[in-house]
């Protein structure tokens, strides 16, 4: 038969297990920030996108804010290549 010490220590566990269930949901519905958002673009980029990363992607992020950042990753990366290929070449 249970005592009221160990009633008392399966409370507090629930409670504590209820309180870091509510704060990883909150965490992962959370909206991704700009630094998260380029930082899947570049993982996408280089594929090493993880299966999590890109599920949650696709179920939290706004797909405008994707391809804005996928469109600056792609500008940003033909002008180092047009960078290094002038220095380079030298012209």
């Amino acid at each position: 038969m249970p005592t009221a010490e160990y009633n008392h220590c399966m409370a507090v566990n629930q409670a504590i297990l209820l309180r870091a269930n509510f704060t990883l949901r909150r965490k992962l519905m959370a909206k991704p920030t700009i630094v998260q958002v380029l930082k899947s673009v570049l993982a996408a980029f280089a594929g090493i996108q993880s299966g999590k990363n890109r599920a949650l992607d696709f179920t939290e992020g706004k797909v405008s804010h994707y391809i804005v950042a996928g469109l600056v990753v792609i500008v940003a990366f033909i002008f180092t290549l047009v960078f290094i290929v002038s220095a380079v070449i030298g012209s």
